[in-house]
C-alpha cells in the first residue's frame, strides 16, 4: 500500500532561522527604544508645559494684581504703561488688558513672532466686582528647543545600541542555536533512515537539551508505532474478522486469511478487482448507493450483510466500512471489516421462531396471530372484502389429558394440528392460542358464509380416530365464527365473539359450528355475572350443603350420605351446581368452597353417628384442583381432628379421569389421605378413557356406577351387563358398589338381582339439608 507523500522544499538563506532571529531581536530592541524614548520626550514635554503655564499663571497673577486700581479708577495712561512695561518681556508675545469687552482692549501690544505661544486670559475683580481682565501670550520657542535636542540624542543612543545588539545576537545565536540545532537536523535524518540512536553532540542549552530528548522521545515513540504496526499486519492478517482493503477506485487492494477460509476466495483472485459484490454482499443497488454515500462523506457504514461463498453458501456478516482519508481530505483507501455471523443469524432465527410459534405443534402462537389478526383486519378495510376468525375448541381433551396423561396428549395435539393444518387454505393462517384451542384466520372472503366450508372440513378432519400408541382415540371440535367487518373491526372485539361462538357450539353439541350473533352475549354476560357473584359468595354464607343418603339396597336403612354443594344468590337466585362449578374451578374458588363443604360434611356425619350410634359415613366430592392442592391431606387431618373423628367416617369421591391421570403430584396426595384412613371412591365409574389396571393402583373403598348406565338398566340389554360386569368387577376388589340415580323401583330391583348392595337416587329421597337428613334419621330409627 502506497500513500502520497507530501515533501518540503529548500528554503533559501535568507529564511535562516539565525538572520531571521537576529532580525526580529533588533526589531524588538529597536521598537523598546523606540517606545522609551517616546516615552521620555513626552514627559519632558508635558513637565515643560506644565512649567510655562506655572510661570505665565504667575505673571498673570502680578499682572491682574498692579491693575485693580487702575482699571477701577480707568487710569488709561497708567494701564498703557504697564501694558508696554510687560510687553517687553522676551518671552512675551502679546498683552491685552480690557475693561467691559474682550474684543475691545484698553491697550493692545503685540510682538513679531513665528514659533508656538501659550496663551491665557485672567478677569480682575476689585471689591468682588469683575472691572476688566488681561490676555497675555507668551512663546514656546525655548521649549521646543529642548525637547528636539533631547531627541536627537535619544535616536542616536538608540542607533548606537542596536549596532552592538546585532552583533552581539549574531555571535551567540551562531554559538549557542546554529550549532545545535544542525547537530539536531543531522540526528533527525538518521532517524528518518530508521535509525532510532541517541543524539550525538554536545548540546549544553538547557531549551535545546528538552528539545533533544523530546527528538529522542519522538524516536522511541516512532519506533514503538513500528512494531505496534507490524503486530498490527500481524493481528489483521490473523483476525477472527475478514478484512478487505480497496484503492480509492473500490478495487480490492488487499484480503486478510480469515476472508480466504470464509469466502473460499483467494487473495490472488479477488485484487485488482472491484469490491462491490465481496464488500456489500446481496444488498439492493439503492442500499449500496446509501453505504457509499454515507462512507465517502467521512462516515462509517456498519450493518448486516448477507454474503455468498464461493461455492454458493449463504454467510451472514456484520460489515463495518469506513474511508481512509489524508489530511486534506482525500480519500486514499476503503476497509472493510466482517465478522461471521451466520451462527448468530440462526440462533437468532431460532429464538425468534419460538417467540412467535407454538413449541409442540410448531403453529403460529398467540403473540403471532394477533399480529396477523390486526394486519388483516386492515387489509379488510383498505380492500373492501370480508374476515373469518374460526375459534376451535378440542372437546373433552382435558379428559383424554388427564386419563392417559400429557404425553398421549401431546402426541394428540400434534396429530390434530397437522390435520387442521392441511384443511386450511395456503393463504390462512391457523394458530395455537394454547392448551386444546386453535384459531383460523381465513381473509379474502367474498362472502361470511364462506367460511361454512371451511368450518365444516375443520370438524371432518378431527372427527376422524386418532391412533395413539396403539389406542384409537375419537375426538370432537367445536368452531365458533366471527366476521369482519360485520362483528368487528379490532382484534379483541373479533376475538372475544369467536370464543362466544364457540361455547355456544359446545354447549349445543360437538362437532357443531355457528357463527356469533347478538344474542350469545347473554351466555358471556352470564359467566362474567358468576364470576363476579362468586367473588365474596362464601364470605357471604350463599353456599349451602345438601345431602342425599345411600340406602342398603337389600333392607333400605339409610348407612350413608353424600354431601351435595348448593348456591344461592340474591342477584341470579338458584344456579345449578353445572353451571357454577367449573367458574369456581377457573377462577380458584373451588379450593376455600372444597374445604368449607368438607368442614360442614364432617359436622354432620359427627352429628349423626352420635345421634343415631351408628357408623355413618359422608361422602364428598373432590375436584381435579383440590387432589392437585399439596396441602390438601393437611387440611383433611385438621378437620378430622376438630370434629374428634376418625378417616373411617369420610370418603372424599374422585372422578375417573382425575384418579387416571397418572400425575406424580396426584399419587402423592392420594397415599396421604389413605393413611389417614378416609376412603377414596371412584366416582361416576365407566365415562373416563383409562385403563382399568389402574384400579389396582390403590385400595378404593367405593365404586360408583354412572347414573347414564342406570338410567337405561331395564330397557337396555348394553346397559344392563356393563352395569353387571361393573358390580362383579368392584365386588371382586372388595369395594363397595353404589349405584346412582337409582328413581325407580324396577331398577332397584335389576340393580339387587345383580348383587349390588348400594343404591342412591331420587327413589330414596332428593338432597335436603342437614337438619331435615337428621331429622329423617330420627324418625327411622325411631320406626325401627
Amino acid at each position: 500500500m502506497a500513500f502520497r507523500e507530501k515533501g518540503v522544499r529548500q528554503a533559501p538563506a535568507s529564511r535562516s532561522i539565525v538572520r531571521r532571529v537576529t532580525a526580529a531581536s533588533i526589531g524588538l530592541v529597536v521598537c523598546g527604544l523606540l517606545f522609551a524614548i517616546a516615552g521620555s520626550l513626552w514627559i519632558l514635554y508635558r513637565q515643560s508645559v506644565e512649567q510655562y503655564e506655572t510661570r505665565l499663571d504667575e505673571q498673570l497673577s502680578v499682572l491682574a494684581g498692579s491693575l485693580e486700581q487702575p482699571l477701577w479708577s480707568f487710569d488709561e495712561h497708567t494701564i498703557r504703561t504697564i501694558c508696554e512695561t510687560y510687553s517687553a518681556h522676551s518671552d512675551v508675545v502679546s498683552v491685552a488688558i480690557f475693561s467691559d469687552d474682550p474684543d475691545r482692549p484698553i491697550c493692545r501690544v503685540e510682538t513679531a513672532h513665528s514659533g508656538g505661544r501659550m496663551e491665557k486670559t485672567r478677569l480682575i475683580e476689585y471689591e468682588g466686582q469683575v472691572i476688566g481682565g488681561v490676555d497675555v501670550a507668551i512663546s514656546k520657542t525655548a521649549h521646543e528647543d529642548t525637547v528636539s535636542t533631547i531627541l536627537w540624542f535619544g535616536l542616536g543612543s538608540a542607533a548606537l545600541i542596536c549596532s552592538f545588539i546585532f552583533l552581539g545576537v549574531r555571535r551567540l545565536l551562531g554559538v549557542f542555536l546554529q550549532t545545535p540545532l544542525t547537530t539536531l537536523s543531522d540526528w533527525a535524518g538518521e532517524v528518518g533512515r530508521g535509525r532510532y540512536g541517541a543524539v550525538e553532540g554536545n548540546i549544553r542549552e538547557v531549551e535545546l537539551q528538552g528539545l533533544a530528548r523530546r527528538f529522542q522521545d519522538m524516536a522511541a515513540v516512532l519506533a514503538a508505532r513500528e512494531l505496534e504496526l507490524r503486530k498490527l499486519s500481524m493481528a489483521t492478517e490473523q483476525s477472527p474478522a475478514s478484512v478487505i482493503i480497496t484503492d480509492p477506485d473500490g478495487r480490492v487492494d488487499y484480503v486478510n486469511r480469515t476472508f480466504e477460509e470464509i469466502t473460499g476466495f483467494r487473495s490472488d483472485e479477488v485484487r485488482g478487482r472491484p469490491a462491490g459484490v465481496l464488500l456489500a454482499g446481496e444488498l439492493s443497488p439503492a442500499e449500496r448507493t446509501a453505504l457509499w454515500q454515507r462512507v465517502r462523506s467521512g462516515h462509517t457504514w456498519q450493518g448486516e450483510v448477507r454474503g455468498r461463498t464461493v461455492d454458493g453458501r449463504e454467510i451472514w456478516e456484520r460489515t463495518r466500512v469506513a474511508a481512509i482519508q489524508d489530511d486534506d481530505g482525500r480519500i486514499l483507501h476503503y476497509i472493510a471489516v466482517k465478522e461471521d455471523i451466520t451462527l448468530q443469524k440462526e440462533q437468532a432465527e431460532r429464538i425468534e421462531h419460538q417467540a412467535l410459534y407454538d413449541g409442540l405443534t410448531d403453529l403460529p402462537n398467540r403473540f403471532l396471530c394477533m399480529d396477523r389478526l390486526s394486519r388483516l383486519i386492515r387489509e379488510v378495510q383498505r380492500r373492501g372484502d370480508h374476515l373469518a376468525v374460526l375459534f376451535l375448541d378440542l372437546d373433552d381433551f382435558k379428559k383424554v389429558n388427564d386419563s392417559l396423561g400429557h404425553e398421549v396428549g401431546d402426541k394428540l395435539l400434534v396429530q390434530a394440528a397437522r390435520r387442521l393444518a392441511g384443511a386450511v387454505r395456503t393463504e390462512d393462517t391457523l394458530g395455537r392460542l394454547g392448551g386444546d384451542e386453535f384459531l383460523v384466520l381465513a381473509g379474502g372472503l367474498r362472502d361470511p358464509e364462506d367460511a361454512t366450508a371451511l368450518a365444516e372440513h375443520l370438524i371432518e378432519q378431527v372427527r376422524r380416530p386418532f391412533r395413539i400408541d396403539g389406542r384409537e382415540l375419537m375426538l370432537t371440535v367445536s368452531v365458533g365464527i366471527a366476521c369482519c367487518p360485520e362483528d368487528g373491526a379490532s382484534v379483541a372485539e373479533l376475538l372475544r365473539k369467536a370464543d362466544t361462538a364457540m361455547y355456544h357450539s359446545k354447549g349445543q353439541g360437538r362437532n357443531t359450528l355457528h357463527y356469533f350473533t347478538p344474542a350469545m352475549n347473554a351466555s358471556v354476560s352470564r359467566r362474567l355475572a358468576l364470576e363476579e357473584n362468586l367473588q365474596g359468595a362464601l364470605e357471604r354464607g350463599e353456599f349451602r350443603v345438601v345431602y342425599q343418603p345411600i340406602v342398603s339396597a337389600g333392607t333400605g336403612d339409610w348407612v350413608g350420605a353424600e354431601a351435595l354443594l348448593r348456591w344461592h344468590t340474591p342477584a341470579l337466585g338458584e344456579v345449578s351446581p353445572a353451571e357454577f362449578i367449573p367458574v369456581a374451578e377457573q377462577t380458584g374458588l373451588i379450593l376455600p368452597i372444597g374445604l368449607e363443604v368438607l368442614r360442614q360434611a364432617v359436622a354432620a356425619v359427627r352429628l349423626w353417628r352420635s345421634r343415631t350410634q351408628r357408623a355413618l359415613t359422608v361422602a364428598v366430592n373432590l375436584s381435579p384442583q383440590q387432589l392437585r392442592d399439596p396441602g390438601l391431606a393437611g387440611h383433611v387431618d385438621e378437620i378430622l381432628r376438630e370434629g374428634g373423628l376418625t378417616g373411617d367416617c369420610l370418603t372424599l369421591e374422585i372422578t375417573e379421569g382425575v384418579l387416571m391421570s397418572g400425575q406424580a403430584q396426584t399419587d402423592r396426595v392420594l397415599q396421604q389421605l389413605l393413611r389417614l384412613g378416609v376412603g377414596i371412591g371412584m366416582d361416576d365409574f365407566g365415562t373416563g378413557y383409562s385403563s382399568l389396571s389402574y384400579l389396582r393402583s390403590y385400595p378404593f373403598s367405593t365404586l360408583k356406577i354412572d347414573r347414564t348406565f342406570v338410567a337405561d338398566i331395564n330397557r337396555d340389554p348394553a346397559d344392563r351387563e356393563l352395569v353387571n360386569a361393573a358390580i362383579h368387577m368392584g365386588n371382586a376388589l372388595g369395594m363397595r358398589v353404589i349405584a346412582e340415580g337409582v328413581e325407580t323401583r324396577d331398577q332397584l330391583r335389576i340393580l339387587s338381582e345383580l348383587g349390588c348392595r348400594l343404591a342412591q337416587g331420587f327413589l330414596f329421597s332428593k338432597p335436603v339439608p342437614e337438619s331435615a337428613f337428621t331429622e329423617s334419621l330420627r324418625r327411622r330409627s325411631t320406626a325401627g
